[in-house]
């Protein structure tokens, strides 16, 4: 298997693996194709090979909300990564940040 390196300069990000893809076109992708894209980079966890339109968008937007405080403040794959985290979690329990909110209250 062939590691992919992310590396950020002056805003340009590039992605390593015989090509280069810098953050503009990324973040003029709809959320559909930027979860595909990551799912390409971040091959794994719960969601790999699974059908992510089967999750409620509502939950992966809120489940990302939550991530964020979780990943790097400047990179324009943040957010993605953020969503990235919490479709694993939906996958791995749809209740997940339900419980995390509960859990986190008392």
């Amino acid at each position: 298997m062939q590691k992919i390196k992310i590396h950020k300069k002056n805003n340009n990000v590039k992605v390593y693996k015989n090509r280069q893809i810098s953050a503009d076109p990324y973040l003029s992708m709809t959320e559909n194709d930027k979860d595909l894209f990551i799912n390409a980079i971040m091959n794994g966890g719960f969601s790999k090979g699974k059908d992510i339109s089967s999750l409620p968008e509502e939950m992966i937007k809120n489940g990302a909300d939550v991530e964020m405080e979780h990943v790097e403040k400047g990179n324009p794959f943040s957010s993605t990564i953020a969503r990235k985290i919490a479709i694993d979690h939906l996958f791995e329990d749809l209740n997940y940040y339900e419980k995390l909110a509960k859990m986190e209250k008392e």
